[in-house]
């Protein structure tokens, strides 16, 4: 992004800060040194004629004056450095700096006209006591000039009457000054600013490709799919008798006919087919191995099988006790009854010998109550 350069811009507007000020002062400060304390000789002087006066003064070319060659020298240099400013401006070809280069030529003029006015021009004449008459010039008066020089009243021809008038006429000379120093350094740098600076080359937009570049584009790339698909067929062509020449090596190795040129294809893919094994044997189921090994860990191992042989006669021998019992149910209920409490007897008195005997070798089974006898029959 080009960075704009705002230097005339800056100048012009400091500048005009300055010369605003002068010029306000130099209309105004006849009035307010008059409001301030009235001057029996009358108001300073008059702008808009001391303006004309220093005007013509200023083109007068008066040089027998040391004053004059001051201001015409200055001006000169300020005139010289507008006219190289202005070359700039038509070289480069900007004339919206024109208008920068026409308000420093009007400020430059018109602070000219201001210091000629102050330091050359003759504001006011007053008759002295002495039957002379006196040209008065203002700055003459700010260097007090007049304070030994008395009118045919017997007052001091003074042009500002008051301190401020004398302090503010000082301030007049003083910003234009400002103003000249402004007015010789803006052409200046602003003018070679223009002459070095590099022209600004617009980056161009890429134009919008037609419709009819797109349709080329696309024709472009299908031809080359097309050129590919033809390559990648010729290189499987190319390589045809070399894939040819291993399959009958494999062919040979593994002892499998092969084709003769006479014979249909169909016949002998039929042919091999009905030769390789492959083709015909059933797959193998799939074995768990790991189920195999349990399997064969419990035939070899004999406490697997005693495991199994203890539980198989513990089954059958509750079955056997089982259907003894019902048996005696089912004859005589009465006799079946009693049998089953005898029954019932001896396996508690074969839990409690178990028990103490649990008991005498355990010592912490001396705290347990003793188990509770079922009462069975008619024993109370």
């Amino acid at each position: 992004m080009r960075k704009n350069r705002k230097t005339d811009l800056v100048f012009t507007i400091i500048t005009g800060v300055f010369f605003v000020a002068m010029a306000v002062l130099f209309f105004m400060l006849p009035t307010i040194d008059n409001m301030v304390l009235e001057n029996p000789l009358g108001p300073a002087y008059a702008p808009l004629d001391l303006f004309v006066a220093g005007a013509k003064d200023l083109v007068s070319f008066n040089f027998a004056s040391k004053k004059y060659l001051l201001v015409f020298g200055v001006g000169s240099v300020v005139g010289l450095l507008l006219i190289f400013w202005l070359i700039a401006i038509i070289v480069k070809k900007k004339p919206i700096k024109l208008i920068y280069w026409g308000i420093f030529f009007i400020m430059a003029a018109a602070t000219g006209i201001i210091v000629t006015a102050y330091t050359i021009s003759v504001c006011n004449v007053v008759k002295l006591n002495n039957g002379k008459e006196l040209n008065q010039i203002i700055v003459m008066d700010l260097l007090n000039q007049y304070a030994d020089l008395r009118d045919v009243n017997g007052n001091t021809p003074f042009l500002f009457y008051t301190f401020m008038g004398q302090i503010l006429g000082i301030a007049v000379l003083g910003v234009a000054g400002l103003v000249a120093i402004f007015a010789v350094l803006a052409p200046f740098i602003v003018g070679l600013q223009l002459l070095i600076r590099k022209p600004y080359v617009a980056k161009e937009k890429p134009a919008a490709q037609p419709v009819e570049d797109d349709k080329a584009e696309k024709e472009a790339l299908a031809k080359a799919q097309r050129e590919a698909q033809f390559i990648a067929y010729v290189e499987y062509k190319a390589g045809k008798p070399v894939r040819e020449k291993e399959y009958e090596e494999l062919c040979r190795a593994n002892g499998i006919a092969l084709p003769n040129e006479e014979e249909d294809d169909e016949e002998y893919y039929r042919y091999t087919a009905a030769q390789l094994r492959c083709l015909h044997e059933q797959p193998v189921e799939e074995v768990d191995e790991d189920e195999e090994y349990y399997e064969q860990l419990a035939k070899d191992l004999a406490v697997f099988r005693l495991t199994k042989a203890s539980q198989d006669a513990k089954l059958e021998r509750y079955y056997r006790d089982t259907i003894e019992e019902l048996d005696l149910f089912s004859k005589d209920p009465d006799k079946a009854k009693d049998d089953a409490a005898s029954n019932l007897k001896r396996k508690v008195a074969e839990r409690r010998a178990y028990y103490e005997k649990l008991m005498e070798e355990l010592p912490c089974l001396h705290y347990q109550k003793d188990p509770v006898e079922p009462d069975v029959g008619g024993d109370k």
